[in-house]
């Protein structure tokens, strides 16, 4: 029950947002998530220098929900909140109920994380695939010799590095420490997950 009232404290902390107008970063993702799909996958760093993913993802949405303003904000309001839920689920694994539930209402109140957990961008979105790869690596160093958990890692770290430039950034710093923190067994698991991810990208 404290779960669902924290997700509904994060949903209420959001939705004085909702109805602001567009600025110029927001006009643009608007604008490029409203291109057809060639286009918007061809053009994305050239209309904005961030990659497509983020785009793709909005594009997707306004095929069922609409291209209006409103739209575009509950489609980052849903992650935003989603990613409150994930911390939540983390912390509830790593480090006991009380621990979640103070995290996570932590950020749910967030002015941060509120504020852009509506605007029309790729950081709410970012924030949650950080987050969701940061356990897939924990998850990986406990069983490494677990495909499935591979798999996992692997697309979360890919989709990490197609919402934004820094995603790259935070991939490689989780592949590295990936490798500095895993036991002798797993380091050559590891190593070929490093290997796969960076064939993706060249």
């Amino acid at each position: 029950a404290l779960l669902f009232m924290i997700v509904l404290v994060a949903i209420v902390a959001r939705m004085g947002g909702l109805g602001e107008g567009f600025w110029i970063d927001e006009v643009i993702s608007s604008d490029t998530a409203a291109m057809p799909m060639g286009e918007l996958l061809a053009r994305a760093g050239l209309a904005d220098v961030h990659p497509p993913g983020y785009y793709v993802g909005l594009k997707v949405w306004s095929w069922v929900f609409g291209a209006s303003d409103l739209a575009a904000r509950l489609f980052t309001l849903i992650v935003s909140v989603a990613t409150v839920w994930l911390l939540m689920a983390y912390a509830s694994v790593r480090f006991g109920k009380l621990t979640s539930l103070v995290a996570g209402l932590t950020l749910a109140l967030s002015p941060l994380h509120a504020h852009y957990g509506v605007e029309v961008r790729s950081y709410a979105l970012l924030t949650g695939l950080a987050l969701a790869a940061l356990w897939c690596q924990e998850r990986v160093l406990e069983r490494s010799w677990c495909g499935r958990r591979q798999v996992a890692f692997v697309m979360a770290l890919c989709a990490l590095t197609w919402v934004h430039n820094l995603g790259l950034i935070l991939s490689a710093l989780l592949l590295v420490h990936a490798l500095l923190s895993a036991p002798d067994g797993a380091i050559s698991a590891v190593r070929s997950l490093a290997i796969c991810v960076a064939a993706l990208f060249t």
